[in-house]
């Protein structure tokens, strides 16, 4: 069996996971459960920037451009992807969801790299910022729609 994801759909998942858990809560243990929805939807925001990179040039997604398309060389950071699209790709992205992403991006540095502290209340409000941030901007940067992806017979994601 071979498992492909692309860009877009890997951040699908990885946006999808991030609602699962915070809606359906199929993980008892709500620390844990929080701090996997920062994970899922910090890597989801990051790979629907580089796929919006990536629409305007594929080489703009390699940190250094003269290594693509190789996948031993880094891709970008989300700064540099952020500063890409908008330098380069002509987005106009509101300065409220630089913050938002930059604050997203700190969170999971700490939770992958050192320790992490913070209130359920703080986890829950970057999460739905940056959810509401990668449903929209999927939808009107990409073209893609969310609606009707992962959803439940109970129809909770809608």
């Amino acid at each position: 069996m071979k498992i492909q994801f692309d860009l877009l759909n890997n951040a699908a998942d990885s946006i999808n996971q991030a609602i699962v858990l915070l809606a359906w809560r199929d993980e008892p243990n709500d620390a844990r459960r929080l701090k996997q929805s920062v994970l899922a939807i910090a890597h989801g925001v990051e790979l629907l920037l580089k796929e919006r990179l990536r629409r305007v040039h594929p080489v703009l997604v390699w940190e250094n451009v003269d290594k693509f398309p190789s996948l031993r060389a880094r891709t970008v950071s989300v700064d540099t992807a952020l500063s890409r699209l908008v330098n380069i790709g002509g987005l106009d992205i509101p300065e409220q969801d630089f913050e938002m992403i930059r604050s997203l991006r700190d969170t999971r540095n700490a939770i992958e790299h050192y320790s992490w502290s913070t209130t359920k209340s703080e986890v829950e409000q970057i999460v739905g910022q940056a959810l509401g941030f990668a449903l929209h901007f999927a939808q009107d940067e990409l073209a893609y729609e969310f609606f009707g992806y992962g959803t439940r017979k109970d129809d909770t994601f809608k």
